[in-house]
Formats: C-alpha cells, sequence, structure tokens
C-alpha cells in the first residue's frame, strides 16, 4: 500500500517544509508579538502538512502522521503560551523534536499490510511474471 518510494518522498517534504520554516522564521525577534507569528505560522505549516500527507501514503500510517500533525499543531499552541509565562524554550523545543523524531520513526516502520506488499513485490520480482504468490494458500 504505502511503498518506499511514497514514504521517502513524503520524509523529503517534511524535511524541506520544516527547513524553510526555520529559515524564513529565524531572523524574527524575541518579542511576543513575533512569537505569536513564529508559532502560527509554524501550526500552519503543520496544517499544511496534515493536508498534502494523503497525496502520498494512505491507511494507518495516513491516519497516525496526521495525528502526529495534530500533536504538533498543539504543540505549537502551547509554545507560544510557554512563551508568554516566561518558562524557558527547552520545553517546547524538547516537545517538537520528539515529534518531529517519531514522524520519522513512524514514515520509516512498516507495518503488517506494507510488509506484505512489500515481499509480493519483491518475490514476483525474483520470480519472474509467473502466478502472485499466496503464502496461505496451498498451491497443488
Amino acid at each position: 500500500m504505502n511503498g518506499w518510494r511514497s514514504r521517502l518522498v513524503l520524509s523529503a517534504v517534511f524535511l524541506a517544509v520544516n527547513t524553510t520554516h526555520n529559515m524564513v522564521t529565524e531572523p524574527f525577534p524575541n518579542t511576543p508579538g513575533w512569537m505569536l507569528v513564529y508559532h502560527g505560522s509554524a501550526a500552519a505549516v503543520d496544517y499544511l502538512l496534515l493536508r498534502c500527507s494523503p497525496w502520498f501514503i494512505a491507511g494507518q500510517l495516513c491516519d497516525d502522521i496526521e495525528a502526529l500533525c495534530f500533536a504538533s499543531m498543539f504543540a505549537n499552541s502551547l509554545g507560544w503560551a510557554l512563551y508568554m509565562a516566561k518558562i524557558p524554550p527547552e520545553f517546547y523545543d524538547t516537545l517538537t523534536l520528539g515529534i518531529i523524531y517519531v514522524q520519522y520513526f513512524r514514515l520509516l516502520l512498516m507495518d503488517r499490510h506494507d510488509a506484505h506488499t512489500f515481499g509480493r513485490a519483491l518475490f514476483r520480482g525474483l520470480a519472474g511474471s509467473g502466478p502472485e504468490f499466496h503464502p496461505r494458500k496451498a498451491h497443488s
């Protein structure tokens, strides 16, 4: 269902978008208004990633990535609240970095449906254009 190419492309999209956002927002001054712009734009970027994920992946993987995008949106809202409460930014940084790591780990983690599809495609490629291999069916 979700091949390695679609996973790799979506990972590259996530990396490119996050890197671009960090480069664009780096010169923002450390004021409440600009931090609202920073955290708001980060949440908007997460929303765009949430909306584009179904273009690349499907099924449970897509649901998990979308849930992680929602978690990141919440973390960015929380980040602005923590900033306004004068709490050190390490808490926000650790939370968002953790979410990013989980997103990439989930994109690399193959579930049983993806692994089975990958195995069938690999076997079919090795065996040539013969009949499809079904491990649970007895062949006569």
